[in-house]
């Protein structure tokens, strides 16, 4: 397996750093981590000014590499590459070109309240990646592996069972069961679709259908009233948890959690 970790050198990249090598040893996975810079189009990469930023980038990956990775050994030194451009447009190259399965990253937490968990730049590269994203907060302090993990689940049909590839291995190297939540505002809604338990193979632990007018809030409550430290949501072909949402509020939703989500795509 092959996890990717997008950095920009801030505070919270460390953190998301600290939690993907952490998982990256769980799952003896080979870790990547990526900074994206950028320059003016007009600028040539053998120019003073290209090598000058080009070196600056890899003199700070070698900081935070060295400040977080002490003791390095063959299992956990990560790959490293700062590379020219968008960030957007770097991530998703890189995730095709190198056959990466699973991207963990920081939110910018810049700002807006709804920038407080999904930064603008996270939130873009949910969208465009088919692979699952595990977003960290941006005030997430906790660096240990989750214990108790929630899928928040709609009441639409899960037709590709390879989205939950990822999350089944990270259940199986935690020993760890899931529940499922699934929040309802009609009562004539039919419940998550039965094909989860198929696909979760066997790993299900407690299983709540609760209605909740506010539905946004609702998982966001549950979540800290029951003391869960992991979310994870679908992501919809025209966006996440659409028909239970019943209009976009995935963007508000993202923004109020305080746990690391994982996007899984559908």
């Amino acid at each position: 397996m092959k996890i990717l970790c997008p950095v920009d050198f801030s505070n919270n990249s460390k953190k998301s750093f600290t939690y993907a090598l952490n998982l990256t040893k769980l799952l003896d996975a080979e870790l990547h981590v990526l900074h994206a810079y950028k320059l003016r189009d007009n600028i040539a990469e053998d120019n003073d000014d290209s090598i000058e930023v080009s070196t600056r980038c890899k003199n700070e990956m070698d900081k935070l590499i060295s400040a977080i990775i002490t003791v390095p050994s063959i299992h956990q030194f990560p790959v490293c590459v700062c590379q020219r451009g968008e960030t957007t447009r770097v991530v998703n190259n890189y995730v095709k070109n190198h056959n990466i399965d699973l991207v963990i990253m920081g939110s910018q937490g810049r700002g807006s309240i709804a920038n407080r968990v999904f930064g603008s730049t996270a939130k873009k590269i949910v969208n465009i990646l088919n692979i699952p994203v595990l977003v960290i907060p941006f005030d997430y302090k906790s660096q240990e592996l989750p214990s108790k993990l929630l899928i928040a689940l709609d009441n639409e049909i899960l037709e590709n069972e390879s989205g939950f590839i990822i999350l089944n291995i990270i259940l199986k190297a935690l020993s760890k069961n899931i529940d499922i939540l699934h929040l309802y505002s009609k009562e004539d809604e039919f419940p998550f679709d039965p094909f989860i338990t198929k696909y979760l193979k066997g790993l299900i632990g407690e299983i709540h259908l609760i209605k909740e007018r506010d539905i946004d809030f609702g998982i966001v409550h549950f979540i800290k009233e029951n003391d869960y430290d992991f979310l994870i949501m679908v992501k919809r072909g025209h966006g996440l948890m659409r028909k239970l949402f019943g209009k976009n509020h995935t963007d508000e939703e993202v923004a109020r959690s305080f746990v690391p989500t994982l996007i899984i795509p559908e």
